[in-house]
């Protein structure tokens, strides 16, 4: 999705004197870190004018967590696909039956190229809490994804899956790049200045959803030879809560406007709802404030009272300086507060491998009555610039999101190895299940990864001994294993499932396992 762009050869003087300058002035251009990830032709953003941090964004030193207890009980691993390559992945629960699992992954089977030219979301179903599993394609037309206007696309990527109460399901995604059948003479679609693109979604219904490329619909979308958009990282949520605004589904996402000829002069955090089950959108809002100009990683989730919380990441000074905010909404999603800082000024991932890395916030909310906490799971880089990577949880001091945030607290027991991809499940009794990707058992080539996870049962205090939950190494000596790990939790069983790839474009398939807490 997003591409880091590390500037290691940064003279000292230069370094110490565009500090002065911040320090002085408090804002200087600054070029976005991540430009959209659209393939052969990235997406640029203007050089903006960004603020330094707010005053106290450094906050207190994270410590490490208190480990106590068992580790989770963790099941074997079961490929929940058939074709390969596939990378980035996601998985929920069905809110009305915990028995039924849906995850989603990007596959690259039906034709040749790279995660530029190619991919299409794959999504998988199971009915007996994870041990079996069937897969079906979202529409596709001559093996290009295909949607309700009537367009093919190269790419369909970013995959995002919700289930509500009644049982209908959405898949969203990005779709890029026009599909050659729609490429006219003189402008084919990969050689557009500013790619055409969109964010799509597909709606069905469980057991078996039927869809087909009426089913999916666009939220926002580009396709004219001169596009003045572009969209990257989607994320979607639907209220299965009993509030008012049950059954509305939300998407975020990266919105670039005002593009021309490859530059584009903004971009903000959207959102849009659906009140009809994802037939018609809504005109997207901005969620971010005006002077957070640098902005990405959104993540939208939803309370047990129907709030919307939208997470995202905003870039300070240098491109290494990172904060996470988060901004709540109490109409379904028609207006939305001043977002409040969830962490404290922290450095992005960067550590030496092909994969890419990032520092995305993971957001959740817990249902508990008295308790409904918000918490933030998240890579950093430790301090010291050399430092190894570390897993973050911050979690606010009152429910939904009141009083501030903790501290972060470090929640790997291991400091050999690299971290990221972190993911994040509430259930139904408040238990945390978190995991990463993670490199201890190859500290010397962090191409080979693990999945690792661990769960707190007293609101963050304690965490349980990390749990390897892959038996052995996976080898990720390859540009893309996708942007994100998924995990969730059944209701009232306690019972988490993680979902991974394992190898992304090296042969990798969608992977799942249970996670049992002890």
């Amino acid at each position: 999705m997003q591409r880091s762009i590390a500037r290691r050869l940064v003279p000292y003087c230069s370094a110490l004197l565009l500090l002065v300058a911040f320090e002085l002035w408090g804002s200087s251009p600054l070029a976005d870190p991540d430009p959209a990830e659209n393939g052969d032709n990235e997406v640029q953003l203007a050089p903006q004018g960004e603020l330094a941090p707010p005053a106290g964004a450094r906050g207190l030193a994270p410590r490490r967590a208190v480990f106590a207890g068992n580790a989770y009980l963790v099941g074997s691993p079961v490929t929940a696909t058939k074709t390969l390559p596939e990378a980035e992945t996601n998985i929920v629960t069905n809110p009305a039956n915990q028995a039924t699992l849906v995850g989603i992954i990007t596959d690259y089977s039906l034709r040749s190229g790279n995660d530029s030219t190619n991919g299409v979301s794959k999504y998988a179903i199971s009915n007996d809490h994870g041990m079996t599993w069937g897969q079906a394609f979202v529409p596709v037309s001559n093996k290009y994804p295909i949607t309700s206007d009537g367009i093919q696309w190269l790419v369909d990527r970013d995959p995002g899956v919700a289930i509500d109460l009644a049982g209908n399901i959405y898949f969203s995604g990005l779709y890029l790049k026009l599909a050659p059948a729609h490429s006219s003479a003189g402008h084919p679609s990969i050689a557009r200045a500013t790619t055409p693109g969109g964010v799509y979604v597909c709606a069905g219904t469980l057991p078996v959803p039927r869809l087909t490329s009426a089913s999916c619909r666009p939220i926002v979308t580009d396709t004219s030879l001169q596009p003045t958009t572009s969209v990257d990282r989607d994320w979607m949520a639907v209220d299965a809560s009993n509030s008012p605004y049950s059954g509305n589904v939300y998407v975020s996402w990266t919105y670039y406007t005002g593009c021309a000829n490859g530059t584009c002069a903004t971009k903000y955090i959207a959102l849009s709802r659906s009140t009809d089950h994802g037939v018609t959108w809504s005109t997207p809002v901005q969620v971010n404030t005006s002077a957070q100009t640098i902005v990405d990683w959104s993540m939208v989730t939803v309370g047990s009272d129907g709030t919307v919380y939208v997470a995202y990441e905003v870039y300070f000074t240098t491109n290494a300086q990172r904060m996470h905010y988060v901004a709540t909404s109490t109409d379904g999603g028609v207006t939305f507060g001043a977002p409040i800082a969830m962490t404290p000024l922290f450095s992005n991932v960067e550590f030496p491998c092909a994969y890419r890395k990032n520092s995305a916030p993971n957001i959740v909310v817990s249902s508990v009555s008295g308790a409904e906490y918000v918490y933030d799971v998240y890579a950093g880089q430790g301090s010291g610039g050399a430092s190894t990577s570390n897993i973050y949880v911050v979690r606010s001091t009152l429910p939904r999101g009141a009083g501030g945030f903790t501290s972060p607290v470090i929640i790997n027991d291991s400091t050999t190895g690299e971290r990221e991809y972190a993911a994040a499940a509430l259930d139904a009794g408040g238990t945390l299940h978190t995991l990463w990707l993670d490199t201890r058992n190859s500290p010397q080539d962090d191409s080979q990864y693990d999945v690792y996870a661990t769960y707190s049962q007293d609101g963050g205090v304690t965490f349980a001994p990390n749990a390897r939950v892959t038996p052995s190494l996976i080898n990720g000596n390859t540009s893309f294993i996708g942007d994100f790990f998924g995990i969730t939790a059944e209701p009232t069983a306690g019972v988490a499932h993680a979902v991974w790839s394992n190898g992304g474009l090296l042969g990798g398939q969608m992977q799942t396992a249970t996670l049992t807490p002890q």
